[in-house]
Order: C-alpha cells, then sequence, then structure tokens
C-alpha cells in the first residue's frame, strides 16, 4: 500500500505521480525521467546553458519537488516551482 493513499498527485494505491506518459511502473519511470532531463539539458545547451542537476539534488527531497513541479507545470499551467528549480541548476557555459 501507498504511503501517499490519498495524493491526489500519485496514481491511487501508489507513490507514482501522475505523468503526461501515464507510466506507472517505476523502472520504466525512472528510465523516462532520465530521457526528459537529458533532453531538457540538450535544449539548454543549444542554447547556451548549462543545466546542473546536482545542484537540485542539494536540497532535501529535490526528486519529489522536482517532479510535482513538472507535473504542476503541464496540469495546470503553473510553472512557477519548476522555473525556481531549474534557475538554480542553470548556469552559462
Amino acid at each position: 500500500m501507498s504511503p501517499f493513499p490519498n495524493d491526489p498527485y500519485c496514481y491511487p494505491g501508489t507513490d507514482i505521480l501522475r505523468n503526461l506518459a501515464e507510466i506507472r511502473d517505476p523502472e520504466d519511470l525512472k528510465i523516462f525521467e532520465a530521457t526528459l532531463r537529458a533532453f531538457t539539458s540538450d535544449l539548454a545547451q543549444a542554447a547556451g546553458h548549462r543545466l546542473d542537476w546536482a545542484r537540485a539534488a542539494l536540497a532535501p527531497d529535490y526528486q519529489q519537488r522536482l517532479y510535482h513541479a513538472r507535473d504542476l507545470a503541464v496540469m495546470r499551467g503553473d510553472t512557477s516551482e519548476l522555473a525556481q528549480i531549474v534557475a538554480s541548476c542553470l548556469s552559462t557555459g
């Protein structure tokens, strides 16, 4: 049973955050998310920036915060949390 049985951001009975790909398998989701991070990093690099995800990893529970912020941006159009996280990882170069 999920530690978050009533979390509206998770699929029922799981601790897997709802996602646009509707992936519910944890291993498949891990692969998908790594691909998204790489794609986002490539876009930043093409624009002359570098995303250092390790900076975000220093914050407590960063992974949950990152995925929650991403899903808020997609599902509700609220990009404020995601912008803060990405800004904390962004550097020129």
